[in-house]
């Protein structure tokens, strides 16, 4: 079964140098937060995380004590079966509901379940055109 919510992602932008996903990471896992989803982009000189954590206001505090800020974003995430398909099936869905995508990642496993988060402006229409 299909599940779609909306869910508040987190962005943290950064310089792209070594070491950056363990400096961002870090402080988020030694405040006991888990980390549902994340997508690490560079682009030049700039680093991207988004972030979707079980606590956004404590993790928000972590990256703080560490010189990170962090923007928030809501998103729409598909919790399904990890099968063939699951991205294709969702993707087209939102297509046909003309429906843009900014940005797309996904957590998966060999089994259960994978989350699959959007980033779009259009998150009440995204949210109806996925079933």
């Amino acid at each position: 079964m299909t599940r779609v919510f909306q869910a508040t992602e987190l962005i943290v932008e950064t310089p792209n140098e070594v070491g950056m996903l363990s400096r961002v990471t870090t402080p988020i896992a030694e405040a006991r937060i888990n980390l549902n989803a994340c997508c690490a982009i560079s682009e030049g000189k700039k680093g991207y995380f988004h972030l979707l954590t079980s606590d956004n206001t404590k993790a928000i505090e972590a990256l703080k004590k560490v010189g990170f800020a962090a923007k928030q974003k809501n998103v729409v995430v598909v919790e399904t079966a990890n099968e063939v398909g699951s991205l294709a099936k969702a993707a087209s869905q939102l297509a046909a509901a003309n429906v843009n995508v900014d940005y797309c990642y996904a957590t998966a496993g060999n089994e259960g379940k994978t989350w699959i988060v959007f980033g779009t402006e259009f998150v009440e229409k995204a949210l109806n055109a996925i079933s």
